[in-house]
């Protein structure tokens, strides 16, 4: 004869019922973190620097134009991509100057370097600057 408690007791509980959300994510407010400045944006258009002008005379100038369309496209695609997380998430506006600035700022400095000294000159100083840059880091961690 089976036991008729056995047959009665609730079933184990799901394991994501502990896991499962109380507020959707998007109506969360995003935690104000403290600004530590802009190093990693300059620190990447530098090295964008480096890179694209160690480059430049290896490339065909049809090719340098195509890739500068993409950079360009792929910058506004970002901003508008931004702007609408941010009005559709009810998100205080952040400023957006920095990252246009270093964009245009690298590109230019990215034109004048080619157009001056050369991409070998480019590429040679590029290592330079990466292994002093290096030293430093290792020296004062």
């Amino acid at each position: 004869v089976p036991d008729s408690g056995a047959a009665q007791a609730e079933p184990p509980p799901v394991a994501a019922e502990r896991f499962r959300r109380v507020e959707p994510a998007r109506r969360k407010a995003i935690p104000a973190f403290g600004s530590k400045g802009h190093w990693r944006l300059w620190t990447t258009t530098a090295l964008f620097v480096m890179f694209t002008a160690s480059w430049a005379d290896y490339l065909e100038p049809s090719t340098r134009a195509v890739w500068h369309l993409v950079f360009w496209a792929l910058l506004g695609a970002a901003a508008l991509v931004t702007f609408y997380r941010e009005r559709r998430n009810g998100w205080k506006a952040s400023p957006r100057w920095p990252w246009p600035a270093a964009a245009v700022l690298g590109t230019i400095a990215t034109e004048v370097l080619v157009a001056t000294v050369g991409a070998t000159a480019v590429m040679v100083g590029s290592v330079v600057v990466l292994v002093v840059g290096l030293l430093l880091v290792l020296m004062f961690g």
